[in-house]
């Protein structure tokens, strides 16, 4: 299972092939991968013409923040990963969800199908996230600050 180390690996990996660019269009293979998407058929019609303008995350769910306020989410489930390629390379076995992005394309690979995709207003966004706490990496208090709540433990 993707972890919070990988999923930031990934995020970073895909700033320079992302951010910047426009979505030139969007591939499905599996409906289920939209399975949190209210209307599955919002999702192209959402990101394809949108460009990326920041590549952010919180807890496992990477978000893409596109123009027009909208965000992409992706998350990898138990069993995906991300890929860039280029796109006369044959597929994996597994791709699911391909976006044609500056020439290249981003391929979502997972096997078991527990991840997800979706592109989110941002009151569908604060309801996709509400219950998501304090990110690992980047939202845990310091050392002194957490001594200070547990003191009276």
């Amino acid at each position: 299972m993707p972890e919070l180390p990988e999923v930031e690996s990934t995020r970073r990996h895909l700033l320079e092939a992302l951010e910047g660019h426009r979505i030139d269009g969007v591939e499905v293979a599996r409906a289920r991968m939209l399975r949190r998407q209210p209307r599955s058929r919002d999702f192209a019609d959402r990101s394809v013409g949108r460009r990326v303008v920041a590549l952010d995350r919180r807890g496992k769910f990477m978000l893409w923040r596109l123009d027009g306020d909208l965000t992409t989410v992706v998350h990898l489930g138990m069993s995906g990963r991300i890929r860039l390629a280029d796109p006369t390379e044959p597929r994996d076995a597994h791709t699911n969800v391909v976006w044609s992005v500056g020439g290249r394309e981003v391929r979502l690979v997972d096997p078991r199908t527990f991840g997800f995709v979706a592109c989110f207003t941002p009151e569908e966004l604060d309801l996709a996230l509400a219950g998501v706490g304090a990110d690992a990496l980047t939202g845990l208090p310091d050392t002194a600050t957490l001594a200070d709540l547990l003191a009276d433990r």
